[in-house]
């Protein structure tokens, strides 16, 4: 059962690394063979605690951001649309950011989503989701799963390019 795990992470590990790019407006899409999204568990801002694995039958948008890149917040309009758009029909946004409490403490992160309008649950990552997607790699943002309803990633968004987003959810929905 271990072994089985190492090796789906180790693929999604190797996809990811192959498909990552620098933080940029420019957006690569890679397209792969279904695998299992990696799990985890952390609270949101606001304290309520999502675990990925609760959401399954929903298609998750999984969003690896920062309040200090441009693209990222060139993404959040479209994601607030998208979300308001697509969530009762199945759809869940889940923005994960990758600031450090150093450099953009609590407060500072809450302002920033009132700020945008953010209607999605976001989550500061502690390491644990990161780490579960790409290892100890280094990785640029935006950087985007798109999980399906089975719990499997589908795509991968690197960057940012306003109207693709769309393209690749609303099939899945």
């Amino acid at each position: 059962m271990k072994h089985s795990l190492l090796i789906k992470k180790i693929a999604v590990l190797a996809i990811m690394l192959l498909s990552l790019c620098g933080c940029s407006s420019d957006s690569e899409t890679e397209t792969f063979t279904p695998v299992d999204a990696p799990d985890f568990t952390l609270d949101t801002i606001d304290g309520k605690e999502i675990t990925l694995s609760g959401l399954k039958g929903k298609v998750v948008l999984l969003d690896f951001w920062a309040t200090w890149c441009g693209p990222c917040k060139q993404s959040v309009p479209e994601l607030v649309r998208i979300q308001k758009k697509y969530g009762d029909k199945g759809l869940t946004v889940l923005g994960v950011s990758v600031d450090t409490a150093a450099r953009t403490d609590d407060e500072q992160l809450k302002k920033f989503i009132r700020k945008f309008g953010i209607n999605y649950p976001v989550m500061r990552d502690d390491g644990v989701a990161s780490s579960a997607y790409f290892g100890d790699s280094e990785f640029g943002i935006p950087v985007m799963q798109v999980i399906n309803r089975d719990g499997k990633i589908v795509k991968v968004i690197n960057g940012f390019t306003p109207g693709v987003l769309e393209e690749i959810i609303e099939p899945l929905i």
